[in-house]
């Protein structure tokens, strides 16, 4: 049995993308990018209302900031300063994208750097399927 919806998001053309939902399967997890995408539409009233409890269900786990990634950005000055600048929805999305890569310590090093420097560079990083809308 499939519950809510999953989206994707591709281009129409030059100027235009679409969103298409499609049912979603109640074991999988939802990516950070999804939840803030969520957040977004329910926010701007964009969301059935048939689909609202679940959405909030979704959405009521709080995000926690892993101590050792937050402490690798307080190393730097420049970095923790430039962190603390961007939006909570950018912080959320990038600290889960290194996140996720926990359990495969060459590409969390890979990412958790990346995502350093960036910020240092105070850069954002864009995301795929224009994310940092929601950013």
């Amino acid at each position: 049995m499939f519950e809510w919806i999953d989206s994707t998001i591709k281009s129409l053309d030059k100027e235009h993308k679409i969103q298409y939902f499609t049912p979603r399967n109640p074991k999988s997890t939802y990516s950070q990018a999804n939840k803030e995408r969520l957040k977004w539409l329910l926010v701007n009233k964009m969301i059935h209302s048939k689909f609202e409890d679940k959405i909030q269900n979704v959405l009521s786990d709080p995000f926690i900031f892993p101590d050792d990634i937050i402490d690798r950005l307080k190393e730097d000055e420049m970095a923790w300063m430039n962190f603390q600048c961007f939006s909570d929805a950018y912080k959320r999305i990038r600290i889960a994208y290194v996140e996720a890569a926990r359990k495969r310590p060459e590409e969390f090093e890979k990412r958790l750097n990346n995502f350093i420097n960036k910020t240092k560079e105070n850069r954002i990083i864009k995301g795929f399927g224009g994310i940092e809308k929601y950013y």
